[in-house]
């Protein structure tokens, strides 16, 4: 469903990009941009379908320690101001936004677990889904802004499961790691990737221009990446370094992108 929908926003953009194919209007009066509408609006079905929170919906909420089958987020979304303001005992703290799907991955679930998240899936492929999604969809048309506040929604709580569960921070670099799988109601790893330091790198970066295009201010997200990139660094023991891997990687250099523009440095 994630690469799905970054698929369809980036689709949906070159036929923006059209305007012979789909100039304005072609989508009836008021549409000032063009654009395939059909496959828009399949992007706002398929957004619908995995971030809604609803008994109606085909996306529930789920009971992570009392449930035993079934798919959902976790908590509601959590607003903007939360992540602003963050202040310990908070709205923030404690909360965990996530999907979960009971049918996953069950040989690296222990033993009463019936749910798990995969660290890579929910770091990298979720938020960067929402955020493409959120970029194409227009914040002035009534018919877009259930969806749009849904996939901003969905990206910080991803991203902030991500900073505070799967990569929680270690001041000695060395004890740094990125959870690969994690038991959601024991609230514990149960797999740990060793040396696969990547995968934060797009969801941190998109969660945070998302919040610099809103006038908003989430450097600790980017932050956490960085320190990641250490962790990396010093843990090379490989015979082939970490870092000519992690160069070779496409979402690690945009994150380096993002990074550097942004002014931000980390401690050594």
């Amino acid at each position: 469903m994630y690469r799905s929908l970054i698929a369809i926003a980036s689709v949906y953009q070159f036929t923006v990009d059209d305007p012979l194919a789909f100039p304005p209007g072609s989508n009836g009066p008021g549409d000032l941009i063009g654009g395939d509408g059909a496959l828009l609006q399949e992007l706002i079905d398929r957004l619908e379908y995995i971030t809604v929170n609803s008994a109606s919906g085909e996306v529930t909420q789920i009971d992570v320690c009392s449930d035993t089958s079934g798919a959902g987020w976790a908590t509601q979304p959590l607003g903007i101001g939360a992540f602003i303001e963050d202040l310990p005992g908070g709205a923030v703290d404690g909360d965990r936004g996530y999907y979960v799907f009971g049918s996953q991955n069950k040989n690296e679930k222990p033993t009463g677990e019936n749910f798990q998240t995969r660290g890579f899936i929910t770091a990298e492929f979720g938020p960067t889904a929402f955020y493409h999604s959120a970029k194409v969809l227009d914040p002035t048309d009534p018919a877009h802004t259930d969806m749009l506040f849904n996939s901003r929604a969905r990206m910080r709580d991803l991203s902030w499961y991500t900073y505070q569960e799967l990569y929680p921070f270690q001041a000695n670099t060395a004890d740094r790691s990125m959870t690969y799988s994690y038991a959601v109601c024991q609230q514990g790893d149960t797999v740990i990737a060793n040396d696969n330091f990547h995968p934060i790198m797009m969801g941190m970066a998109e969660t945070w221009l998302d919040y610099k295009s809103q006038g908003l201010n989430l450097d600790k997200f980017l932050v956490r990446g960085a320190e990641m990139l250490q962790a990396a660094d010093a843990q090379d023991v490989s015979t082939v370094s970490h870092w000519e891997i992690l160069n070779q990687r496409l979402d690690v250099q945009h994150f380096l992108s993002v990074f550097l523009e942004s002014g931000l440095t980390v401690a050594p």
